[in-house]
């Protein structure tokens, strides 16, 4: 490549009288120009150790661990100010309408989805990766008023998670509830973020994430009181 470069510059400038010099600027300005570009395709960062553990859990504790599955798209486009600076946006997938409240009606009633709650300010820590637990699996810790419709588990820096959580309010009017996140990792007693009050309109929902008080989460569970 850097000898076709040379070759290409003395055939663009042969026969004509300029200075070596300002060949020699033209080439190092053409050769630092391309090496300095930044490359910013590609997709999310690999899985970190923390995460892989989520999506292949050991078999020696695999009972122990929540299993997840990895999404190509988001469904909490707040998520998008926690990227890294040189990390891609992922797909945003829109949220699925609830079903119609009356039967034999084609309107679809439009999930109303209230601004983030959380305990601490987002941070650009997050490298794209996002983790789907297995709602079968998960234990369940909140009440018949609401419903969670998405959780998503992303591994932030130092082997960190942050889970986000939609909260869907199926009590048929106004309510207000308080929501925490119980983190569990291997060998270590199970950890509880603060509860976040929050007020949930009559067949709305409400977001909010939580980040875990130690690395390597092999476990959690969505509380709502």
């Amino acid at each position: 490549m850097t000898i076709k470069l040379i070759k290409d510059i003395f055939i663009i400038f042969s026969g004509v009288r300029t200075p070596l010099y300002c060949i020699l600027i033209l080439f190092l300005s053409l050769s630092f120009g391309a090496c300095g570009k930044k490359n910013k395709s590609g997709g999310p960062r690999p899985l970190s150790k923390s995460a892989n553990v989520l999506v292949n859990p050991p078999t020696d504790n695999a009972e122990a661990v929540l299993l997840h599955t990895v999404d190509s798209a988001t469904e909490f486009p707040a998520a998008l100010n926690s990227l890294e600076p040189d990390v891609p946006e992922p797909e945003v997938r829109a949220v699925q309408a609830l079903p119609p409240s009356t039967s034999g009606s084609n309107e679809q009633a439009v999930e109303i989805v209230q601004p983030v709650r959380a305990s601490v300010p987002l941070r650009q820590d997050w490298g794209g990766v996002i983790l789907v637990p297995d709602m079968d699996q998960m234990s369940r810790g909140f009440t018949s008023r609401v419903t969670l419709t998405r959780i998503e588990a992303h591994p932030i820096a130092n082997d960190y998670f942050r889970v986000w959580v939609r909260v869907r309010n199926d009590a048929g009017r106004d309510i207000e509830a308080d929501v925490a996140c119980n983190f569990r990792a291997l060998d270590q007693q199970a950890k509880e973020t603060e509860f976040i009050p929050v007020k949930i309109a009559k067949d709305g929902s409400a977001n909010a994430y939580f980040i875990s008080p130690m690395p390597n989460v092999a476990y959690y569970t969505i509380l709502v009181r």
